[in-house]
């Protein structure tokens, strides 16, 4: 098999692809995404994605996270979805994953090569206060 190393406008056309796909799922079932992380930063300051980014970090309510996990299909054999799910956890976590790419890292122990995180956002917590 021949391998070449991909550039970063690479990376991110092929992030853009599989985002398109996340997104029409998501649309379908009127799920809200947020943008989150250097994918955030890149879109309010640079009104795209940063120029050296390769990943893009994705949030889902919690509810919509469990529900996506459970019901994801995806439209495309090149891309699969792992998952690092405990019900009880407070940052469940996925990774939309371009399968036909590998990546080199001191940070992973298994390949993913060109991904998507997809973290599952709890609401925030209000208290009311009253005055006494």
């Amino acid at each position: 098999m021949n391998k070449r190393a991909l550039t970063i406008e690479s990376v991110q056309r092929i992030q853009h692809t599989m985002l398109g796909q996340l997104m029409a799922q998501l649309a379908v079932k009127n799920v809200p995404v947020y943008l989150l992380g250097g994918t955030l930063l890149g879109a309010v300051r640079e009104g795209q994605q940063l120029g050296w980014d390769d990943d893009m970090d994705l949030g889902l309510m919690r509810q919509d996270y469990d529900r996506f996990i459970d019901e994801f299909v995806s439209s495309d054999n090149q891309v699969r979805l792992m998952t690092e799910f405990d019900y009880d956890s407070w940052v469940p976590y996925a990774r939309l994953v371009y399968v036909p790419s590998e990546a080199e890292s001191a940070y992973y122990t298994i390949n993913h090569g060109v991904f998507i995180d997809i973290f599952g956002l709890m609401p925030l917590i209000q208290q009311n206060f009253q005055a006494d």
